[in-house]
Formats: structure tokens, sequence, C-alpha cells
């Protein structure tokens, strides 16, 4: 019925519609306009707190996206660092080779030479192969270890992207991150909210509800 519009407890909080009850005397049509009125007017509320509710979607979907464009500028910029850091190492590792290549030759030509020396000490060229060896490992297994790591990061990444599977929650639908606030009504569907989809910025110093239906069936408990 017409005069069923609103309900019980919104007439006993809205002082504005609770002279309605005190209208049984006028006529039947008189009373039906004053509940017609009372539920287009209800029908505006609703739609004002739709919209309310879509911009803060909209929002904070919007943080989201930013956040997301940010990891990924942030990680191709530590992904280039990795290349050029790659790209030194190889070069460092080249230089090492062709020294190394070139040493021995040096070695091999002085022994030559001093063996033709009769008079005088013979003169002797040391150059420590093994620490240049060495050195060379060291380096090798850096970049060894560089790679890798930078490989499992990425692996790590695309797994992450890709798992889809995780439960939704908030006005957005959406996975759960960053900042969230639980309504305090136990049967609420969606349970969590994130901060930015309902414009909230730290906890509320009482009890929370998503919406004024969680509210009534909160506190009927």
């Amino acid at each position: 019925m017409e005069s069923r519009i609103v309900s019980s407890a919104e007439q006993a909080t809205d002082i504005r519609y609770s002279f309605l009850n005190t209208l049984d005397h006028f006529s039947c049509e008189y009373v039906r306009t004053l509940w017609l009125i009372q539920y287009l007017d209800n029908k505006c509320l609703d739609g004002a707190r739709d919209e309310e509710a879509l911009e803060l979607q909209i929002c904070g979907k919007a943080e989201y996206l930013n956040k997301l464009v940010e990891e990924r500028v942030s990680f191709l910029q530590q992904y280039k660092q990795d290349l050029e850091m790659q790209k030194g190492i190889n070069k460092r590792y080249s230089q090492l080779l062709s020294r190394k290549k070139g040493t021995s030759t040096v070695v091999r030509q002085s022994s030559k030479t001093t063996t033709k020396k009769q008079n005088g000490k013979k003169l002797l060229l040391k150059i420590n192969l093994k620490k240049a060896y060495r050195r060379d490992m060291e380096l090798e297994k850096k970049r060894k270890d560089y790679l890798q790591k930078s490989s499992n990061e990425s692996k790590k990444r695309e797994v992450k992207d890709a798992n889809g599977d995780e439960e939704r929650y908030c006005f957005c639908n959406d996975v759960s991150y960053g900042a969230m606030i639980a309504c305090d009504n136990s049967k609420c569907e969606r349970e969590w909210f994130h901060y930015p989809c309902i414009g909230m910025t730290k906890p509320p110093s009482g009890k929370w509800y998503c919406s004024e239906k969680c509210r009534l069936q909160g506190g009927k408990k």
C-alpha cells in the first residue's frame, strides 16, 4: 500500500513527516498525495547517496590505477638501471679478459729477453695471474647472481598480476589493497571497504556502517 512506502523507523526519526500520522481525518486523496510527495523526496535522497557513492568509487579506482602506473614506471626505471649495470659489468669483464691475454704475451717475451742477457742480474717481470683470474670469476659470479635476482623479481610480478581469483570487497568490487575498514554489521554483503572509496582518511572513533540499511540491521542486535 502507498501508505506504507516509508518504514516506521524512518517516520520515527524524520520530523518532516511525523505530522502525517495526524492527518487521518483528511480526505484519502489528500493523504495519498502527501505520501507520494514523501516517497519522491526519499527517492531523490537515495539518488544523491548513490551519486556520492559512485564518485567515491571512481576516485578510489583512479587512485588505485595511478598507484599501478607508478609501480610500473618504478619497475621499468629499475630495470633500465639493471641493464646499464649489466652492460658495465660485461665491459669490465671483456677488458679483464683482454688484459689477461696481453699479460701472458708480455711474460713470454720477457722470459726470452732475460735468457739472452749473460752479464748482470736477470730482469724478472712477475704478474699475479691467479689474482686477476679470481677477480674475473668474482665479477662473473656477481653478474650471474644479479641476472638471476632480476629474473626472479620479474616472475614474482607476473604471478601477482595474473592472480585474479582473490575475493572482492567494497563498492568498487575490487580486491583487498591499502587501508580498509569493516562494516560493523556482521551481515553486510561487502564486509570490507577501501578508505579512498568511502572518503575516509583515518579510523573512526566508534562503530561504522556502510549504509543506513546496515545501521538499522546492526542496531536491532
